[in-house]
């Protein structure tokens, strides 16, 4: 499984710090981290099943590709987005469980 990682610049170290505890629990699992800004490219060059990211994914071209993506918020209150497949839902107060959970 192929999993990549985009960060806004204000938050490389959150992402970093989630990419090595997927490679940490999840070692069969390839990683990727990118800039938010190189998404598409890397999405288009890596074809990852999933997408975790601090920003907005796209709906056109990146999001019809992946099988799964996280639209991670970075406050606690506020909503992160996942899909996986057909299915959408949104949670408050991510935990890494939930994270990992989703790479499985």
């Amino acid at each position: 499984m192929r999993v990549l990682l985009a960060f806004d610049r204000e938050y490389p170290l959150y992402i970093e710090a989630i990419a090595e505890a997927i490679r940490t629990f999840r070692s069969h699992v390839e990683v990727a981290v990118t800039d938010a800004g190189k998404l598409e490219a890397e999405v288009e060059r890596l074809d990852p099943q999933l997408v975790i990211s601090t920003s907005h994914i796209p709906s056109n071209p990146v999001d019809p590709k992946l099988i799964s993506s996280l639209e991670l918020s970075l406050e606690p209150e506020q909503t992160s987005k996942f899909r996986a497949g057909e299915h959408h839902w949104e949670s408050t107060h991510l935990t890494l469980a939930q994270i990992l959970s989703l790479v499985d």
